[in-house]
């Protein structure tokens, strides 16, 4: 079968580029349309023509051949006469289809038709319909409402930046669709050209009012009411100026067509297409992965034209190639003491070096630098809060450096010539293991292009390939969701002043008994150091107010302290913090599922040694929440679901995997942890995961987490089991914990059996049946604690010699019961 040949004209812009992806994933042979002496690329799989618009001769001879013409040159920025001239080229050469640059309003309506601002489309659709009529050309008109995607990101359909105006009121629903989908809009066209002959063609992803998309965002910001008809009266008013501005008049008829009524802008359902190109409607969620970034919109707020630009490859290999590109002189970025990042940016500023390029490196991760604590603590890790207070006092008096203001102004980005980056060699990158493999229903498009997949630097959320419609967290991100959360929170003068981490409910959801800010300080969206100062405002008030105020270490100013504990003790260790093989600070216990020793070149590839198939099969059932003890499981799920567990939820499950049940390496548990965790840092996952175990900086393992009387204290009615095991949620309060001992005819009649491990194999159905614990917890606690003591009398070190050459083992070989089983003497992999 022949493939259908489709010259796209205008394959840069706004739209071109979006359009020229879904034609080339949907196998069309496409010839992309450039002007003569531009030296921009495209895809590899496009054919590229070099054409004079001017010239009827130079379109005919590269329309020769095409069957399929699509336009997205800017009607208004491009002349009438080019338009019309692609037309008449297509007609001449035995085109079969053109789809005009028409999309966004309806052109057809009578009111949208006499604005001014669209007088150039509508008389080309005239001159088309009129050579349609003379030729064997034939046209689509494609409609597709404002450009959803393109319209958040500039502030067009709703200013994100503030203050929002909202058009006779926000409430009026308009049809909208995004620059992919309009590209699959072009799409089904060519694969339906009879349905869709001589005709306008409605398509729409969204059907939205301003006011919806302000709530999806989630942000608080100023509102004015803005009267549609003002808008075109003052449209009118520009356009009889002796120089009316176009970027005024139009902008503001386009606005009245949007969002004034009688205007066509809400698309008749039985009109749309969609059901024939298999063009879906947006779900609330994925609108809401439209909305920009604060970080971006924070720029345009400070200067309209600017926002943030996002390089798609490895900075190893990206940033030289834009140092010469743009002629770059310094390199900031803040500093980052994790060891993957010590590697690459270490890296990056040898070649910076090299490259002529000063650069500059700022800290703001955490309240002090970790670097520097280490230093004021004689070179050593910090390995408890009181070594890093005493190492903050000799920074600066315990204080950290204050946040500062806000930039009041910034400059115009380059122009788009000079920031394009199609004349750069892409490189390759390597993103496997893909961790999200799972989760992606689309082809991952984040590396498809430097500038991205639509070439407009924007990291819109069709990149990832993930349809964000499943996401299950119920936690956002964003800094101005951050700000909302820690202004809440800064209101409350009393939580604040008598915060106490141990004093908070590892039970508590909807809301939670903590701030939840930890993910925005990993990702960035919070200061550490605001948090930290306008706390202690309050706390310095609520001194002088002679008003309780909870001290260092359980009080939220401790828990910042802990945070920079935990960075202060890796940053002197590296990569080796993260493991025991070569980890002086980690005591060596004989754990089950130990990660495997280093390989010849000194790395640890993170594989582990199935030493034991019931160890292997706890921890399975632990990392998927079903253990068979309901406090446990409800955490486990909890995590899974919405990747965020209270601080004592993951003393619980911790403690559990490791010392108090099933003995398994807390390596394993940090490697889920890392997976699963919003919040995630390096150092403080570790660093938990080795003071849950007792590994390092907590020593006392003979105090050991219940899985069922520390979930009793805090939450005697089960309500946390409730809501993450419902199966379980009608148990009565004696056996929710305990729901082994519930007698089997209760059991029915609360509709659910107690029997077999919860896993997908088993024949019983899963929603009725919830699995009986994976051993005795008494019994297995006193193993473990066994095992602890002899580990701890054998006193060996990550780092010790007899770690390294394996020789440990001859001093935990023992007759009697270990701790996890008999090993097996065959090592395995996983």
């Amino acid at each position: 079968m022949t493939s259908i040949k489709v010259a796209l004209a205008g394959a840069s812009g706004n739209l071109g580029p979006a359009v020229l992806k879904e034609l080339l994933a949907a196998g069309f042979d496409v010839t992309v349309l450039t002007r003569q002496g531009s030296d921009k690329t495209f895809d590899s799989r496009a054919h590229v023509a070099q054409v004079d618009y001017e010239s009827l001769d130079s379109l005919k001879a590269a329309l020769s051949g095409q069957d399929v013409v699509v336009s997205t040159l800017n009607v208004g920025a491009v002349p009438k006469s080019t338009h019309v001239r692609l037309i008449d080229a297509a007609a001449a050469t035995g085109v079969k289809r053109i789809i005009p640059s028409e999309y966004g309003c309806d052109t057809t309506n009578a009111l949208t038709a006499k604005l001014p601002v669209f007088g150039d489309k509508v008389s080309v659709q005239e001159h088309l319909k009129n050579v349609a009529q003379q030729s064997g050309l034939s046209y689509s008109l494609l409609i597709t409402g404002p450009f959803l995607d393109w319209g958040l990101q500039h502030n067009f359909v709703l200013n994100l930046a503030g203050p929002a105006a909202l058009y006779d009121g926000g409430d009026r629903r308009f049809s909208s669709t995004t620059l992919g989908g309009i590209g699959k809009g072009v799409v089904g066209i060519i694969n339906n050209l009879e349905a869709t002959k001589n005709s306008p063609v409605y398509i729409e992803e969204a059907r939205v009012t301003q006011n919806e998309l302000l709530e999806l965002s989630g942000k608080s910001i100023e509102k004015n009411v803005v009267k549609t008809t003002d808008l075109e009266q003052d449209a009118f008013a520009e356009l009889a100026k002796p120089a009316p501005n176009p970027a005024i008049f139009a902008t503001k008829f386009i606005l009245r067509a949007i969002f004034g009524e009688g205007f066509g802008s809400l698309f008749n359902s039985e009109k749309l297409s969609n059901d024939l190109f298999g063009l879906k409607t947006l779900s609330k969620e994925e609108i809401r992965g439209l909305i920009p970034h604060d970080l971006s919109t924070a720029y345009t707020k400070l200067n309209p034209k600017q926002k943030l630009h996002v390089v798609r490859e490895g900075p190893q290999t990206i940033l030289p190639k834009l140092w010469k590109h743009w002629g770059v002189t310094h390199l900031v970025f803040e500093k980052d003491t994790d060891a993957y990042a010590r590697d690459r940016d270490n890296a990056v500023m040898h070649m910076a070096q090299k490259a002529g390029v000063e650069v500059i490196v700022k800290m703001g991760r955490t309240l002090f630098d970790p670097d520097e604590v280490v230093r004021k603590n004689n070179g050593k890790p910090t390995m408890s809060i009181t070594q890093l207070e005493k190492a903050a006092v000799k920074i600066n008096n315990g204080n950290p450096e204050k946040p500062l203001d806000s930039p009041k102004s910034i400059p115009d980005p380059w122009g788009e010539e000079r920031m394009d980056l199609g004349s750069l060699k892409r490189e390759s990158i390597d993103s496997q293991p893909d961790l999200n493999a799972e989760h992606r229903t689309k082809k991952d498009e984040q590396y498809a292009d430097l500038m991205g997949p639509s070439r407009d630097f924007a990291v819109p959320w069709q990149d990832i390939g993930i349809d964000l419609s499943q996401a299950t967290t119920p936690h956002r991100g964003g800094e101005q969701e951050a700000l909302r959360i820690l202004g809440e929170c800064i209101k409350n003068e009393d939580y604040i002043g008598r915060f106490e981490k141990p004093n908070t409910s590892p039970a508590d959801f909807e809301p939670q008994s903590t701030t939840l800010l930890s993910p925005h300080l990993h990702f960035g969206s919070l200061s550490v150091r605001k948090f930290w100062w306008d706390v202690q405002g309050v706390l310095t008030k609520q001194r002088k107010a002679k008003k309780p105020v909870s001290t260092v270490p359980t009080n939220l100013p401790g828990q910042l302290l802990f945070r920079d504990m935990y960075f202060a003790a890796q940053a002197p260790l590296g990569h080796a913090f993260s493991y025991t093989y070569g980890n002086e600070v980690a005591r060596f216990i004989d754990w089950r599922l130990q990660t495997n020793p280093p390989n010849q070149d000194g790395s640890i590839d993170g594989s582990y040694e199935v030493d034991s198939q019931e160890a292997e099969e706890w921890f399975q059932r632990w990392k998927d929440g079903r253990t068979g003890f309901p406090w446990i499981d409800a955490l486990m799920r909890q995590l899974r679901q919405e990747g965020w567990i209270h601080h004592l939820g993951r003393h619980s499950v911790a403690c559990f995997l490791t010392r108090g049940g099933c003995y398994v390496s807390w390596e394993r548990g940090a490697e889920v942890f890392e997976e699963l965790l919003i919040d995630h840092e390096v150092a403080c996952n570790v660093g938990n995961w080795m003071w849950l175990s007792c590994t390092a900086f907590f020593a006392q393992f003979y105090r050991c987490y219940s899985p069922i009387a520390f979930g009793k204290k805090w939450d005697p009615e089960g309500s946390l089991i409730r809501k993450y095991c419902p199966e379980l949620a009608k148990f009565d309060k004696k056996h929710i914990y305990e729901p082994w001992k519930a007698p089997i005819a209760d059991q029915r009649k609360w509709g659910c059996r107690i029997t077999g491990d919860g896993s997908s194999s088993s024949s019983e159905d899963s929603a009725h049946t919830y699995p009986k614990p994976m051993f005795d917890f008494n019994e297995r606690r006193e193993i473990c604690l066994a095992g602890m003591k002899h580990a701890y009398g054998v006193g060996l070190h990550g780092n010790d010699t007899k770690v390294k050459d394996g020789s440990w083992k001859k001093e935990f070989a023992n007759d009697g019961e270990e701790a996890g089983g008999n090993r097996p003497s065959k090592r395995q992999k996983t």
